[in-house]
Formats: C-alpha cells, structure tokens, sequence
C-alpha cells in the first residue's frame, strides 16, 4: 500500500490512500485523493493512439476522472470531472507488451464508441506517458492508472458470484448492445 500511494505521488502526482483490490494478474489498489491532489479536466482523443492496457477487471470498477500532464485518454471532445477516485495498476511482469498495448486500445475505443457507458478512462503520466515505469522487487514494473468506475463486483474473489437478477442481465445485454454499432 506504502508503495502504491508513493508510486502515485512519483508519476501521476496525486497524494492519496491506496488500499488493496483483488486481481487476477496485476495487483490492484483503489487511489482516493487526499487533500489537493492534481486534477484538471479529461483531453480530448487526440492520446488515444498508444500503448495503454489492464490485465484484469477485477480492480476496474470506479469512475471520475483527473487527469497528468497530458489528461485522460478518453473520446474526441469528452470533458470530465476532476477525480478523486482511480485505480493504479501494477502490470503483471509476465504480461506480454501487445496484449497490454491492445488492452489500452480496446478501452479508448469502447470509449470512443459510447462515452457515457462508463468506461475507465486512462490517464497519463506527469511526463504524459501512457503506460509508467517503476521498480518493484528490484525489476522493472508497468503501472497503468485509470479512474475507478463506481459499481458492484459480480465476483469479489472470496464468496463466489453474486445473484445474477433479471435486472442485472438486461442492463449489461443493453449496453453491449449500445457497443455494437
């Protein structure tokens, strides 16, 4: 958590509290701003093209937006609120360059596609980069930073998964129908 929060402040500028989300492969912490943490609204499509991903769903539920040195890599003329709410993620080391590439290229086009669906946007470095770099365990680490989009996790990774109602169903059938167009 420690290294989290410090990593934050180092390439994203944000002061904040980290705690701890489930991951498959990465490891996720949720990021709340503490106290004037940097923020300004999202950028426009313009960064979109790049190298940018996530390996996992499991941490990416959260929303709202701030936004490094370039902004959020979101669609051609989004604006979005300052943020006080991401997801920092430690890229799996095994995680292969392409896939992570293509995992950022599949989240700036769904969100180019239908901006309000609620898809994470990823924001840049202070240095205006896609994707950070840090050391963790004496190698390398990709660290990828995204706002956190509030919701409800269908598996949290302890109990097993949740009822999945009517209701529920027909709410992701919508909008994966919105995302076929």
């Amino acid at each position: 958590v420690a290294q989290a929060e410090a990593v934050a402040l180092e390439l994203y500028g944000i002061a904040g509290k980290a705690t701890s989300l489930n991951g498959e492969r990465d490891r996720n912490f949720r990021l709340e701003a503490v106290g004037a943490s940097r923020g300004v609204p999202t950028a426009d499509a313009a960064g979109m093209s790049g190298a940018a991903g996530m390996s996992d769903a499991a941490g990416m539920s959260g929303a709202a937006g701030m936004s490094g040195a370039a902004g959020a890599v979101g669609p051609a003329g989004a604006v979005g609120a300052v943020a006080s709410r991401w997801v920092l993620k430690f890229i799996d080391f095994e995680a292969d360059d392409n896939v992570v590439e293509a995992q950022g290229a599949v989240l700036a086009h769904l969100a180019s596609i239908d901006p309000e669906i609620g898809i994470p946007l990823i924001e840049r470095t202070r240095r205006g980069e896609l994707i950070g770099s840090t050391q963790v365990e004496n190698r390398p680490c990709r660290v990828r930073l995204v706002h956190y989009v509030t919701g409800r996790q269908v598996w949290d990774g302890s109990d097993g998964p949740r009822s999945l109602s009517t209701s529920l169903l027909r709410s992701v059938g919508e909008r994966i129908g919105r995302l076929d167009r």
